[in-house]
């Protein structure tokens, strides 16, 4: 799907506009950290010291020190926030970029692997009352 001739032209088209919108955008945001920062030139502010967000609803120009400072606070005794084995947070959730049906085969894997450790232990408890 997206091999047609229509739709080779749509993607060319949508990277020229990229490129020529990708200017405006980066001037309006040079213009936006300067007013933050309190100066008045542009040229002032160096590009490679941000990073942008983007939320859902606005950008968020954000320096590469407070991302530092919140992976700090998070991450206070050391240890990983996201655990690779589940693919969870602390929190118990799964990351946005998971799609739905590695969750549902990760959510059926280890339901799978709890009734088996839990009929695994009622079958140790029988032989030790024994």
């Amino acid at each position: 799907m997206g091999k047609s001739i229509r739709s080779k032209w749509k993607r060319k088209m949508r990277a020229v506009k990229r490129e020529r919108y990708g200017k405006k955008e980066l001037e309006k945001l040079k213009l936006v950290v300067a007013n933050l920062n309190g100066t008045t030139a542009s040229t002032d502010v160096e590009m490679k010291d941000l990073v942008t967000v983007l939320t859902h609803f606005h950008l968020l120009v954000v320096t590469k020190e407070d991302i530092q400072r919140e992976k700090d606070e998070e991450m206070d005794d050391g240890r990983s926030v996201f655990n690779k084995k589940t693919l969870k947070d602390q929190y118990g959730n799964y990351p946005a970029w998971l799609n739905s049906r590695k969750k549902k085969k990760l959510v059926k894997r280890n339901k799978e692997k709890k009734r088996k450790t839990a009929k695994r232990l009622k079958s140790e408890r029988k032989i030790k009352k024994k």
